[in-house]
C-alpha cells in the first residue's frame, strides 16, 4: 500500500492520503451503520453455536461432526440465495436516493417472491438428495435418517428472508429490525435448550430448535416489520409472494414424494436424474405461473436474439417516430 501511495503521489503529483481529507461525520455514519448491519447476522451465528456447544457438551465431539456435515450442506445453500440478495442492497439505495418511493413497494414484493421462488426448490431438492451427497461425500456413517430433512424445513425461511433484510438495509432502517430479530431469536434459543435438556439432546432435537429459534425468531419479525414498512398486507404477502412459488412447486414435490414413497431414498445417479426432472417441471411451472408477461417477453427476447439495433442506421418513418 505504501509503494501505491507513492506511484498515485508521482501519477499524479500530488499526496491522495490528507488527513483534511477524513470526514470524522462520515466516518461515524459509516461505523454505526456497519454496526447495525452485523446485529441482523448475530442471530445466524448465536444460535448455531450455541447449539453446537450444547451438542458437544451433551453427547459429545462425535454426534457434532454427524450434525456439522449436514448443516454445511444447508449453508452452502443458503450462501447461494445470499449471494443474489446481495444485489438487493444497491437496488433499494438507489431507488431511495431517486426518490422513487412509489418503486419501493412493488420491488419488495417481486424480491421477495424471486427469494422464495429460488430458495424453495434449492432446500426441496437438498432435503430429497442431501442423504445421497453425503454418502458419497462423507460415508454412509455421517447419515442421519431425517436430519437434513429438519434442517432445510426450519432453515426454508430464514434463507428467503434475507431478501427482505437486505432491501431494508439498503434504506439504512435495518437497526431495529435487526434487534428484534436478535432479541427473540435469543429467547426462544434459551426456551428450546431448557426444553432440550428436561427430555433429551439429539441430533433432531438440536436440529429442531435450530429451526424454531432462526424461523419463528428472526425470520418471522423480519418479514413483518418489513412487510409494514412497505406497506404490505399480510393478505398481500401470501398472495403476492407466498402463494405462486408454492404452487410452482407442487408438480416436482410430487415427483420427488412419489419416488420416495416407492423407491426410497435415490442414489446420486438417480439423484442427478430427478434433479433434471424438477429442473424441467420447474422451468415450464415458473414459466407459467411466476413469470409476468413483460418478463417471459424479454426472456424470449433474449434467447431468440430479436433485439432491436440502436445506432445511426435507425431512421425515422415519415409520420411517425424512428425505431430504437
Amino acid at each position: 500500500e505504501s509503494s501505491r501511495l507513492a506511484v498515485a503521489r508521482r501519477c499524479y503529483g500530488r499526496a491522495l492520503l490528507r488527513s483534511g481529507f477524513v470526514s470524522f461525520a462520515h466516518v461515524k455514519d459509516l461505523l454505526i451503520f456497519g454496526v447495525k448491519t452485523n446485529v441482523g447476522e448475530l442471530p445466524n451465528i448465536v444460535v448455531a453455536q450455541t447449539l453446537n456447544i450444547l451438542l458437544t457438551a451433551a453427547v459429545g465431539p462425535a454426534a457434532l461432526a454427524v450434525y456439522a456435515r449436514s448443516l454445511a450442506l444447508q449453508r452452502h445453500t443458503q450462501v447461494l440465495v445470499r449471494s443474489f440478495t446481495m444485489l438487493l442492497t444497491s437496488t433499494a439505495g438507489s431507488l431511495q436516493g431517486l426518490g422513487m418511493r412509489d418503486e419501493m413497494r412493488p420491488f419488495f414484493i417481486e424480491s421477495l417472491r424471486f427469494s422464495f421462488a429460488l430458495t424453495i426448490p434449492l432446500f426441496m431438492m437438498l432435503a430429497a438428495f442431501g442423504d445421497a451427497l453425503l454418502a458419497l461425500w462423507m460415508g454412509e456413517d455421517y447419515m442421519q435418517s431425517g436430519l437434513l430433512q429438519i434442517i432445510c424445513l426450519g432453515m426454508v425461511l430464514p434463507a428467503a428472508s434475507s431478501a427482505a433484510f437486505r432491501i431494508v438495509v439498503g434504506v439504512n432502517e435495518h437497526g431495529r429490525i435487526g434487534l428484534v430479530a436478535l432479541g427473540l431469536s435469543t429467547v426462544l434459543l434459551i426456551a428450546s435448550m431448557v426444553s432440550i435438556l428436561s427430555v433429551d439432546v439429539s441430533l433432531h432435537s438440536i436440529a429442531l430448535s435450530l429451526g424454531v429459534s432462526l424461523s419463528l425468531g428472526s425470520a418471522v419479525p423480519i418479514l413483518i416489520m418489513t412487510c409494514r414498512k412497505f406497506d404490505v398486507s399480510s393478505l398481500d404477502f401470501f398472495a403476492q409472494v407466498i402463494f405462486r412459488p408454492l404452487a410452482s412447486n407442487i408438480p416436482a414435490a410430487a415427483v420427488l414424494g412419489v419416488f420416495w414413497y416407492y423407491f426410497g431414498r435415490p442414489t446420486i445417479l438417480e439423484a442427478i436424474g430427478l434433479g433434471f426432472v424438477v429442473l424441467c417441471l420447474n422451468s415450464l411451472t415458473y414459466w407459467k405461473l411466476l413469470l409476468s408477461d413483460e418478463q417471459r417477453s424479454r426472456i424470449w427476447t433474449s434467447i431468440s436474439g430479436n433485439r432491436r439495433k440502436v445506432g445511426p442506421d435507425s431512421q425515422s418513418t415519415p409520420g411517425g417516430s424512428g425505431e430504437s
